[in-house]
């Protein structure tokens, strides 16, 4: 379990500022359709493949990731950025992506 507010600080807020959302959210979801509910990998690939960001940043990513497959792999497993998909992943996702990572916006 990652501590609360993971991502607040200088470091893994500056990473995820320089990052153009659209291409930081298709990055986000290939390492999910590659990873699917393995949280370690995709924590790894968030950090490799997405932003560099600290182990405990990439680490709520990662569980942000799982609960979006775990709860809303039908909702988004044709396209990650229909209403239908967004709404289902702010349901059950965003309010411990968002106590986990202490960003205040979701990466969906």
């Amino acid at each position: 379990q990652p501590k609360r507010g993971a991502c607040d600080n200088d470091a893994d807020k500056g990473v995820l500022a320089s990052q153009d959302f659209e291409e930081f959210h298709c990055k986000l979801d290939k390492c999910a359709r590659r990873c699917w509910s393995d949280i370690a990998c995709n924590t790894k690939c968030v950090q490799e493949k997405a932003a560099p960001l600290s182990l405990e940043c990439a680490d709520c990513f990662g569980l942000g990731l799982v609960c979006s497959v775990d709860h809303c792999k039908a909702a988004c497993l044709w396209n990650s950025r229909s209403k239908r998909c967004i709404a289902c992943q702010r349901k059950y996702c965003e309010k411990s992506f968002c106590e986990c990572s202490g960003v205040d916006v979701p990466p969906f």
